[in-house]
């Protein structure tokens, strides 16, 4: 941490470290005043310097009986001098780009081995160890001394190994090996399509973990005198972690041969394929689609349609009132039938021929409007047409 005094004119600027390598200049203050209050606090000793102190921050989480405890490093803030000449603070306070990672973060200490490795010295098929954060919410249960809390929510870190996969511009895919505290795939049985057995090709046959999973096992080598992966470890196809080369800090632990890398590429790409085609066969969300713009085709034949619907209905309601004009006149000229035969059988046979003509005239009227009544008919239903045929209006023939 970077600390910077200057006493100008009895007075007093200090500045004050943020996030990053940004820094913040307070107003000035008389230094006597600064003097007197750190006295009040008991922190000024004899030669009139004050130090300060980091904090210590604890996050309850209330929800749980967990509890995450981040103890900041003491810091010191700057000492003041008594006089009015200022200080210059020293170039080689400032933290150059190789010790950043020391001065800005002092309880971080690399492992040995670890290093940040050009994008060029990474290659598929390549086993690493580097850490890995994860996001650490109020229902993780990791131990407290794996997690830290930040200004964006706790984070669990933890050194992991993992198989590099695809190399891009300017970051490279790779995917993290598990052992599952050692139990492997035992706690897996629903997943273990997601997971692939990987073991030291080094390692004898017989001191080798047996096969697990379904999708068979595929062999690492070593790139040293360590073993590049533990007893009983295992591949997730399914998970994929992005890392920058510039900013990773690695260890190579070995390789995959060339085979099982071939094999490995293909597991994962059949589960991504797989995966892909089942999104794809799901039915579309429903949205309401917006209506299509009527062609010009459409509309006529629209209003066609709409112009022969009202014909028919006019057609038919026309049909239907011939129809019941017919039929009150067939009832008319039956019931003069009727009165026309009982007046001939209270007449003498005198009037014969008169009687006759009339009988013709009425029999021809009702030849007529029979076929008249068929011929409305069939055009109102034609599945009618063969019943109208043998419709006959014999009961209002007039018989003598």
């Amino acid at each position: 941490m970077i600390s910077k005094l200057r006493n100008a004119s009895c007075g007093l600027q200090s500045a004050r470290p943020l996030m990053g390598n940004s820094y913040r200049v307070s107003k000035p203050r008389s230094s006597s005043l600064f003097l007197r209050r750190a006295s009040s606090k008991g922190q000024q000793d004899d030669s009139g310097l004050a130090q300060y102190s980091g904090a210590k921050r604890t996050v309850d989480n209330r929800a749980g009986s967990e509890v995450s405890t981040l103890q900041y490093d003491d810091l010191e803030e700057g000492k003041i001098r008594e006089g009015c000449e200022p200080t210059e603070t020293p170039s080689s306070s400032i933290p150059s780009s190789s010790t950043a990672s020391s001065s800005v973060f002092p309880a971080f200490r690399p492992r040995a081995g670890f290093e940040i490795h050009d994008r060029t010295e990474y290659h598929p098929g390549m086993i690493i160890q580097t850490v890995c954060h994860t996001p650490a919410g109020p229902g993780s249960t990791h131990r407290d001394d794996v997690v830290a809390v930040t200004s964006r929510g706790p984070v669990y870190s933890k050194f992991r190994r993992f198989v590099v996969l695809e190399m891009h511009w300017s970051h490279f895919q790779a995917l993290p090996l598990y052992t599952h505290n050692g139990t492997g795939l035992n706690n897996k049985r629903q997943q273990q399509h997601e997971f692939v057995c990987i073991r030291d090709r080094d390692v004898p046959k017989s001191e080798r973990e047996p096969e697990e999973g379904v999708n068979g096992t595929v062999f690492g080598v070593r790139h040293g005198r360590e073993p590049c992966v533990d007893g009983r470890t295992a591949v997730k196809l399914t998970e994929s972690v992005s890392f920058v080369p510039r900013s990773t800090l690695a260890r190579v632990e070995g390789r995959l041969e060339h085979e099982s890398l071939r094999a490995l590429a293909r597991l994962v790409s059949d589960s991504r394929r797989v995966c892909l085609e089942h999104m794809l066969q799901q039915p579309p969300a429903k949205v309401a689609a917006e209506p299509e713009a009527e062609t010009e085709t459409a509309r006529l034949q629209r209003e066609n349609d709409k112009l022969r619907m009202d014909a028919l209905a006019r057609g038919a309601e026309e049909i239907e009132s011939r129809m019941a004009g017919l039929r009150s006149e067939s009832h008319r000229l039956r019931m003069e039938a009727l009165a026309l035969q009982a007046r001939e059988r209270s007449v003498s046979t005198s009037g014969g021929r008169k009687r006759a003509d009339q009988r013709r005239r009425l029999n021809r009227r009702l030849g007529l409007l029979e076929a008249e009544f068929t011929w409305s008919r069939a055009r109102a239903s034609p599945r009618t047409v063969r019943e109208d045929q043998s419709l006959r209006l014999e009961n209002f023939t007039y018989r003598s």
